[in-house]
């Protein structure tokens, strides 16, 4: 065999395996780009679940906190209307004239007499009239920081009951404030 039949088979040969070469690459390229992309579509995949996942955590949160902004709201709004209804019968209370004023403070008396041995009577400047005729067997005292109402005190100044317009429509309202809140929305408190 001769020099250039011999060059010529080694170029041959050698063109055969590059040609092996360039086809193993490319299948092998071929293989590593289609498992590239699959695992991008896998990552893709798991980070739109993330993200619909957190846009759905998100969502029930800002739900959540809606919502409470809305009870908190309504108590709010329940509250103040509460306070309006009770600050409407206070300014009934004191508008209150002479003759009602006179039977609230005659009934008061009966239950201090009952209640304890009453020696004196605190009443306020407006209602020193009414009280020296209710309470003529008593030391009035007309010294009450009060809109109305009584105070009595028994000899020893030990037992005192109230019974100023305040107290008793303080104690009304926490006795009555849930059967007012029935009547006004219709729920349970």
């Amino acid at each position: 065999m001769g020099l250039d039949e011999v060059v010529t088979e080694v170029a041959s040969n050698a063109q055969r395996e590059a040609a092996d070469v360039r086809s193993t690459g490319s299948a092998e390229r071929e293989r590593i780009l289609f498992a590239a992309s699959e695992k991008a579509d896998a990552l893709d995949a798991e980070a739109m679940r993330q993200l619909e996942a957190r846009i759905a955590t998100m969502q029930k949160r800002e739900l959540a906190s809606q919502s409470l902004e809305d009870r908190k709201y309504m108590l709010d709004m329940e509250k103040s209307l509460m306070d309006r209804v009770y600050a409407e019968a206070w300014k009934k209370v004191c508008a209150l004239p002479e003759n009602s004023r006179e039977a609230i403070i005659r009934a008061c008396m009966d239950l201090a007499r009952d209640a304890i041995d009453a020696k004196f009577v605190h009443c306020s400047k407006r209602d020193e009239k009414i009280v020296s005729k209710i309470a003529f067997d008593m030391e009035v005292l007309a010294d009450l920081e009060s809109m109305g109402g009584i105070v009595v005190e028994d000899n020893s100044h030990e037992r005192i009951d109230n019974y100023a317009f305040e107290t008793v429509l303080e104690i009304t309202r926490s006795k009555t404030a849930p059967a007012v809140y029935r009547m006004l929305f219709g729920g349970r408190k």
